[in-house]
C-alpha cells in the first residue's frame, strides 16, 4: 500500500559545503518556477521507480543526472541498506518524494534533477494507457486510475455502499477523504484494499463505454437546517433558490414552492448532473401539494418540469 501524503514538502536547498538539511517538511514542494509536485502523481511515481531500480546508481545520479556527489551517494546508501548491496534483504525501497528529500543534501536541485531525468527518459507513465503502477494489488493505467478517482469522488455514499457492495468502512473513509487526489491517495485510505479497488476499477470501466442517460448516484434531501446546501454543488444550490422563488409552476399554487430532495445523476454516463424535487401547495385545496420535478444538466441550466399531486 503506498502511503498518502497530499503534497510533498520541501527542506530548504543546501549550498555545496554546508550541513545536511534534517528541517521538518513544509506542506509543498516548489522548484525554482514555482511548480510543485504532487505526492502519487505521474511524475511523483516516476521518480521513486527511477531511484528503486537496480540498474540506477550512484554514477547515474552522479554523472547522469548530475546531482551533488552526496546526494547521489545518499540516495543510493539509503536504498542498498548497510551492507551497500542491492536486491538483498536490508535493502529500502523509496515509497514517497518525502522520504527522498529527507536524505542528506538532498533538496529542491536534486529533486528537481531527478523530476526532470525521470520524465525525459521514460519513466513517468504519460499516455492514457501507460501502466501507472500497482496499487493494493491492481494495476492501473493511467487513464483506468483518473476513471477511478473520478468514481470515488462522485459517486453518491449509497450507489458505493448499496449498489457496488463496499465495506461500509471503505465507502466511509472514501466519502470523509474528497476530494480524492489522486489514485495513490485513495489506495492508502483505510479500509480501501484489493476488492474495493478492483471493483472500483471494473465500475468505472463499464461506465467509460456505456449508454445508459442517467446514472443514480444519491438523494439529497431538505432539512430545516439548510446542511443540503453544503452537500450540493453551489451552482445547482444557486438553481433551487431560483426555481423556489417561481410560484404557480404546476397551476395556481398557494406560497412558493420549497425544496424537497436532488437526485445525483450522471447524464450521457460522465456528465454530471441532477434531478431536483420541489413542492408547492395548492391554492385550490391547501391540504395538497403539487410536487414539480426538474431536470438539471451539467451546466446547470433546468428543464423538463413534470408535475404531479
Amino acid at each position: 500500500m503506498f502511503r498518502s501524503i497530499t503534497i510533498i514538502g520541501l527542506a530548504l536547498s543546501l549550498a555545496a559545503g554546508c550541513a545536511p538539511a534534517t528541517d521538518s517538511l513544509d506542506s509543498e514542494l516548489p522548484d525554482e518556477t514555482g511548480a510543485r509536485v504532487v505526492e502519487g502523481s505521474a511524475q511523483a511515481l516516476g521518480m521513486l521507480e527511477f531511484l528503486n531500480d537496480g540498474r540506477t546508481t550512484f554514477d547515474t545520479l552522479d554523472v547522469v543526472v548530475g546531482l551533488d556527489r552526496r546526494a547521489a551517494l545518499s540516495i543510493i546508501a539509503y536504498r542498498n541498506g548497510p551492507d551497500g548491496v542491492f536486491d538483498t534483504p536490508d535493502d529500502k525501497s523509496f515509497d514517497s518524494v518525502v522520504q527522498v528529500d529527507d536524505q542528506y543534501y538532498v533538496g529542491s536541485s536534486a529533486l528537481n534533477r531527478i523530476e526532470k531525468y525521470a520524465s525525459d527518459n521514460g519513466w513517468v507513465a504519460l499516455g492514457p494507457d501507460d501502466e501507472l503502477g500497482t496499487f493494493d494489488g491492481v494495476t492501473f493505467t493511467v487513464a483506468e486510475a483518473a476513471a477511478v478517482v473520478e468514481l470515488a469522488n462522485t459517486a453518491g455514499q449509497n450507489y458505493l455502499d448499496d449498489d457496488l457492495g463496499l465495506d461500509r468502512r471503505a465507502v466511509l473513509s472514501i466519502v470523509d477523504a474528497r476530494p480524492i487526489e489522486n489514485i495513490a491517495v485513495l489506495s492508502d485510505l483505510y479500509y480501501v484494499g484489493k476488492s474495493a479497488m478492483t471493483t472500483l476499477k471494473e465500475e468505472s470501466a463499464g461506465l467509460s463505454g456505456c449508454t445508459v442517460d442517467g446514472w443514480e448516484t444519491e438523494y439529497v434531501y431538505a432539512d430545516d437546517s439548510g446542511e443540503w446546501r453544503n452537500t450540493l454543488n453551489s451552482d445547482l444550490v444557486e438553481v433551487i433558490d431560483d426555481v423556489t422563488g417561481v410560484n404557480d409552476w404546476c397551476g395556481n399554487a398557494y406560497g412558493d414552492s420549497w425544496f424537497v430532495k436532488a437526485t445525483v445523476d450522471r447524464f450521457n454516463c460522465e456528465e454530471k448532473g441532477y434531478t431536483i424535487e420541489l413542492g408547492q401547495l395548492v391554492d385550490e385545496f391547501h391540504g395538497l401539494s403539487w410536487y414539480i420535478e426538474f431536470e438539471v444538466d451539467a451546466e446547470f441550466s433546468y428543464n423538463g418540469a413534470v408535475c404531479e399531486i
